[in-house]
């Protein structure tokens, strides 16, 4: 049972060093979900990865993590289909991450005993803008700072959602309000698989900070990956 719990620990946060530190302790239970990984998965690689340590591994985080598993069973589940599986077009993967924040602010807003800031006061239910805006400003200083900087945060969050709505509504009248091109594509579903998987860590108890400079590093690649992508298209 410890083994399954750390086996789908690691599929949902995909640490490259612990899978294969993993492997030499129980390499006959995840040979096959190491090569999987390796091999099958277009969100893997250096400038995704959170952190190398196995040290973050005990009993009680699995335990905690079980605890979130079955709160979150629907947007883990999703989250994994659409970040390890080969094959689904970008735009298909980034409108179905950005899906799964909904549920996993809500999971959060109730941990905090706090409501999420709603854009329309009177609406019954936060949207989905709001559920990201919220999770953003709890977990993603860091991975967005970029563009609280620059103040284009809030149009970002905008296409980002956009994106998924005009996918999952199949609406064809978004106009320039949805994120346009590969690029942006590219860096904002790296962004959010980053994001999901640090808030994970965050709720199972981990302390950040130890690789928060990681994290730095990591928006920063993302940030350069957008510029020279738009220079070259440009030039």
């Amino acid at each position: 049972m410890q083994f399954r719990r750390c086996r789908r620990l690691l599929k949902c946060l995909c640490f490259e060093n612990i899978i294969y530190d993993a492997l030499r302790i129980c390499r006959c239970l995840l040979i096959d979900a190491y090569d999987y990984y390796k091999l099958n998965s277009d969100f893997y690689g250096n400038n995704l990865l959170i952190t190398r340590s196995i040290d973050t591994l005990s009993g009680e985080l699995l335990c905690r993590f079980d605890c979130i598993e079955d709160e979150l069973a629907y947007p883990n589940n999703a989250f994994m289909y659409m970040t390890h599986i080969g094959g689904l077009p970008l735009d298909i993967r980034t409108a179905y991450i950005t899906e799964c924040f909904e549920p996993l602010a809500l999971y959060v807003s109730t941990q905090r005993n706090e409501d999420i800031p709603r854009e329309h006061p009177n609406s019954r239910q936060p949207s989905l803008f709001d559920c990201l805006n919220y999770i953003i400003s709890l977990y993603g200083q860091t991975l967005f700072a970029n563009e609280v900087i620059s103040d284009i945060l809030s149009c970002r969050t905008r296409q980002i959602v956009n994106n998924r709505v005009q996918l999952m509504h199949l609406k064809n009248d978004m106009g320039n309000k949805q994120l346009l091109d590969d690029k942006e594509r590219v860096t904002y579903s790296r962004k959010l698989h980053i994001l999901y998987r640090l808030i994970i860590l965050q709720l199972v108890g981990l302390n950040t900070s130890s690789f928060s400079d990681r994290l730095t590093k990591m928006a920063g690649y993302w940030e350069r990956y957008l510029c020279e992508q738009e220079d070259t298209h440009n030039g």
